[in-house]
């Protein structure tokens, strides 16, 4: 009897985890068990064929194949690990060469390896020891030759966030500093949405948390048949509840907020209070004709009509955001805007706190890097006057400190404090 063991990943319940394949080759009829694969059939039916493409021997024996993580499935990545596996268990390869590295990629009949497919995709700049298919940083093209080769690639750089110059292109860029959740309202046609899934495209993120996103995803696929940027019309809580574990420390994008059940709305709240971590993109008509306080167009609702829109709106869910912004038609077409402010407020931020400002669990002004004594009854005296929540004036405490961030200065200034107030013209004053 013989062993042979390869590293690889499985897709977990909370992202990729680092696993093992093993093979172990026995005396007894040639068979070919698969533990822990419920339709094994074709994954073995496919190794044996690679294996005997590449020019290798097939073991007329019992084989037995393993992947050790029991909550990790096995999937057509797994392919090269287990085919490795038996080569080493057979002699037929040294293990001195494959250990080093961990290995992903489909088979195909001949031999050779596939280009990796999402989430498996995404480990391309995740470590450089994990041979991702014949398109990671290493990679291999062939079973036969066992020597992982560095791919160099040079990824072409596209436009930065594309967005009308001016005030919406600022709001976006303050957003995005402090992964900030953001109501956004304003007529139809005012370019909500897309400014939205906009920013969801750049959304702050590293690497690994994209490729355990992905995973989670990849778990959850039967629930969730793509991975979309924004939460499906008339979604339920339980939709919500999927959305908020695969994006979790990302952004959610809810279009149309007030047609979405109350049941949403209620565990939406709930979310937010839980986890700080996940933004939540939010857009809506100020009104049931969506005209109301536009210039361009009077408002055909009745007094009626718009207190039973703003019911849809609830005042604790409103609360619950850090800026909430009216967006204004503009005739200007959409312009590529520099991030690199954006990207230097970012790394300011995690070496300072180790997050970002919008997912800082502050509980008390204090809390808040920057924010002086002064600075806190002033802020204290303008929410009197406005009518904020404590929980208002922590958010716009939190924008603030991102305003300041982006002029790279340690203090928070008085204009700072009052442009965030400024940032939070609630729909239901209209």
């Amino acid at each position: 009897m013989s062993l042979g063991r390869i590293a690889t990943l499985g897709a977990g319940p909370q992202g990729f985890v680092a696993t093992r394949v093993s093979a172990q080759i026995q005396g007894g009829l040639p068979e070919t068990r698969i533990l822990g694969c419920p339709q094994q059939g074709a994954l073995r039916d496919r190794l044996r064929s690679a294996i005997k493409g590449a020019g290798f021997k097939y073991p007329s024996c019992r084989v037995t194949l393993d992947l050790e993580a029991p909550d990790c499935p096995w999937e057509e990545e797994h392919l090269l690990p287990a085919a490795l596996a038996i080569l080493i268990a057979t002699g037929q390869a040294r293990a001195s060469i494959l250990e080093p590295y961990r290995w992903l990629g489909r088979l195909r009949l001949d031999g050779g390896i596939e280009q990796a497919q999402p989430p498996w995709s995404q480990l391309t700049k995740l470590g450089d020891d994990t041979v991702v298919g014949n398109d990671g940083r290493l990679s291999i093209q062939h079973l036969c030759d066992l020597t992982p080769k560095t791919r160099q690639t040079s990824t072409p750089q596209g436009p930065g966030l594309c967005l009308p110059a001016g005030a919406i292109s600022e709001m976006a860029q303050w957003v995005l500093a402090g992964a900030h959740s953001l109501f956004a309202y304003g007529e139809p046609g005012a370019g909500k949405s897309r400014t939205l899934l906009e920013m969801h495209k750049h959304w702050p993120d590293s690497t690994e948390a994209n490729c355990h996103r992905w995973a989670r995803w990849h778990r959850r696929r039967k629930a969730l048949p793509r991975l979309r940027r924004s939460l499906p019309a008339r979604s339920t809580p339980a939709q919500l509840t999927h959305w908020c574990e695969v994006y979790q420390g990302h952004a959610i994008t809810i279009d149309d907020l007030p047609l979405h059940n109350s049941g949403l709305k209620d565990r939406l709240i709930q979310r937010m209070d839980e986890d700080s971590s996940t933004a939540i993109l939010a857009s809506a008509n100020p009104c049931a004709c969506g005209w109301l306080g536009s210039d361009r167009k009077a408002c055909r609702c009745d007094q009626s009509q718009r207190q039973r829109w703003h019911r849809l709106l609830p005042n604790p869910l409103l609360d619950r955001f850090d800026v909430l912004w009216r967006f204004e038609y503009t005739d200007q077409p959409p312009e590529p805007c520099s991030l690199e402010l954006v990207t230097q407020a970012q790394k300011i931020q995690r070496e300072r706190q180790g997050c970002l400002n919008g997912q800082l669990p502050a509980q008390q002004l204090s809390h808040i890097p920057g924010m002086s004594p002064a600075l806190t009854r002033l802020l204290r005296l303008q929410a009197s006057a406005l009518g904020l929540s404590g929980r208002a004036q922590l958010s716009v405490a939190k924008v603030a400190r991102t305003l300041a961030d982006l002029r790279q200065t340690d203090t928070i200034r008085e204009d700072d404090l009052m442009q965030s107030l400024a940032l939070r013209a609630s729909p239901l004053e209209l």
